[in-house]
């Protein structure tokens, strides 16, 4: 496990170690929305054209561009030409979100469309007020710790990803006990025994890891959480 550079959203909270004060300058906006959700396009484009007439550059998610007959980027891209993501969804959007902007450190502002959401935690009928905020530079942005996985066969990394909720380890399909060996920085720390084991940030503790028992973490506490 390793604290790789750290997605950013913006919020509204007071200030500490782990968020600092945006400068309001984003000139190029990207916004992403849910597939296939049955408002996120239309309230895309009500978001681009509001953007536009303040004079900044809107990216557009490539699905969410066909549906408004414009053009658009692949995620990717918008990830890397950004200098502020709007995302348009729920948590699972976001997520998939944060994966992508975290070797960019853009910042992502969550917009909730109905869903459930502790990330997405911006209303959408506080969107503009709040843009509002974020372009006079009375806002903050929240750094979120991030998890960095590798899967590693025959001392090989067959597959490495980052994640900002959380990394679970689960026996194969015929039911038994499996032995965990847990190392820190080089350290054994304890050995779990069980189907499966949670490895959670403080982000993702109210996720999977609340649901098997684990603790509530405060988003910006430095700390992981290993829920059996």
């Amino acid at each position: 496990m390793k604290k790789p550079a750290t997605p950013k959203k913006a919020s509204k909270t007071e200030s500490s170690p782990w968020t600092r004060r945006v400068r309001g300058d984003f000139r190029a906006i990207g916004i992403i929305a849910k597939k296939k959700h049955p408002q996120g396009a239309a309230f895309a484009g009500e978001i681009a054209a509001w953007l536009e007439a303040r004079r900044r550059r809107v990216l557009l998610d490539a699905d969410v561009a066909a549906a408004l007959g414009r053009p658009g980027l692949p995620r990717e891209r918008i990830a890397a030409r950004a200098d502020m993501v709007i995302v348009l969804g729920g948590d699972g959007t976001l997520l998939s979100v944060a994966r992508l902007v975290n070797p960019y450190r853009t910042p992502i502002m969550g917009v909730n469309l109905g869903s459930l959401g502790f990330l997405t935690e911006t209303p959408a009928d506080d969107l503009f007020p709040t843009l509002e905020e974020v372009f006079a530079g009375e806002c903050l942005i929240e750094e979120r710790i991030l998890l960095s996985a590798r899967l590693v066969r025959n001392r090989k990394a067959i597959a490495v990803h980052d994640v900002l909720n959380d990394v679970v380890i689960n026996k194969a399909a015929l039911a038994r006990i499996i032995e965990m060996e847990t190392v820190v920085n080089g350290k054994t720390v304890t050995t779990f025994k069980g189907d499966g084991l949670i490895v959670s940030t403080p982000t993702g503790s109210t996720a999977y890891s609340l649901a098997a028992g684990g603790p509530i973490v405060y988003p910006t506490i430095e700390a992981f959480i290993l829920t059996p």
